[in-house]
C-alpha cells in the first residue's frame, strides 16, 4: 500500500490547486501564455503586492481599458477584443492573470495610472468579470466603471461579487445569458438588483452562451455596442 500512498501524496502535490492551496490559485487552470502573442502592442510587465509578475500589453491610445480574461484564457485570448477596442479610441489592457487574480488586476490599474491614464474601466468576463467587479469595489481612487460580461456572483471568498457590488458605487454593466450555467439572467437581475451604484445597466440576452462567446454570438453587435456605450459614457474625468 506504500507506494500507492506515496503516489496519491504527489498527485496532490503536483495538482495542489485542487487538494488546496490559495482559492485564486484553485479557480485557475494551468493555462500557459504564449511568449510573443502581444508583441503587436507596447508590452510592460506588472508585479503584486504578494510578487506575482505577470506580462500585460496596450493597444492603442486614449482611456484605459483593462481587460480580464476569463479562466480557461489569458492576455493572447483577448487580443482581439483588445484591438477592437483600440480601433474604438481606447487603450485596451491585455494582461495575464492567472495566480492572483484581484492583486494582479488592481496592479494594472496602478500601471496604467502610472503610465497617465486619466480614466480606468475594467472588462471582464467569466472568473474575469467577478474579479473585475471585486477589484472596482476597493480601488482608490475609484475605477471609472466596470463591465461584467457573465461574472459569476461568487467563486470564492475573496472573489465574491455579491458582497463586492453591495459595497460600490462604480458604475456596472452586467451583460449574461438567459440560460447561462454561470449567470443566469435571475442571478444577474439579483446581482444588479444587490449593487449600490446608481449608475448600473443589465442587459439580458436569449440562449446560453456565456462571456466573451457572446461577442461572437447572434446578439454579438448588441453586446459590442452595449459596450461601447457605457464605456463612451463614462471615460471622462472620475
Amino acid at each position: 500500500m506504500r507506494p500507492v500512498v506515496l503516489v496519491l501524496v504527489m498527485a496532490c502535490v503536483q495538482a495542489i490547486a485542487g487538494c488546496g492551496g490559495s482559492p485564486q490559485a484553485a479557480s485557475s487552470p494551468a493555462v500557459k501564455a504564449s511568449a510573443d502573442c502581444t508583441s503587436g502592442g507596447h508590452e510592460f510587465s506588472v508585479t503584486s503586492p504578494d510578487g506575482y509578475m505577470r506580462h500585460a500589453a496596450v493597444y492603442g491610445s486614449g482611456p484605459a481599458v483593462v481587460i480580464a480574461h476569463q479562466s480557461d484564457e489569458t492576455r493572447c485570448d483577448v487580443v482581439p477584443i483588445a484591438t477592437w477596442l483600440s480601433r474604438h479610441g481606447y487603450a485596451a489592457v491585455a494582461v495575464d492573470l492567472g495566480g492572483y487574480w484581484t492583486g494582479l488586476l488592481a496592479a494594472t490599474v496602478t500601471a496604467m495610472r502610472q503610465r497617465g491614464s486619466k480614466t480606468v474601466q475594467l472588462l471582464g468576463a467569466s472568473m474575469g468579470g467577478c474579479d473585475a467587479m471585486v477589484v472596482g469595489s476597493h480601488l482608490s481612487p475609484p475605477v471609472n466603471a466596470v463591465l461584467s460580461l457573465g461574472g459569476e456572483r461568487r467563486l470564492s471568498p475573496e472573489l465574491d461579487a455579491d458582497k463586492a457590488v453591495a459595497q460600490s458605487r462604480v458604475p456596472l454593466l452586467i451583460v449574461t445569458s438567459e440560460n447561462d450555467g454561470f449567470l443566469s439572467g435571475s442571478e444577474a437581475r439579483l446581482l444588479m438588483s444587490e449593487s449600490a451604484s446608481t449608475d448600473k445597466k443589465l442587459v439580458v440576452l436569449p440562449g446560453t452562451l456565456h462571456g466573451f462567446a457572446m461577442l461572437d454570438g447572434p446578439d454579438g453587435p448588441q453586446v459590442k455596442q452595449s459596450i461601447l456605450d457605457f464605456l463612451a459614457a463614462h471615460s471622462g474625468a472620475a
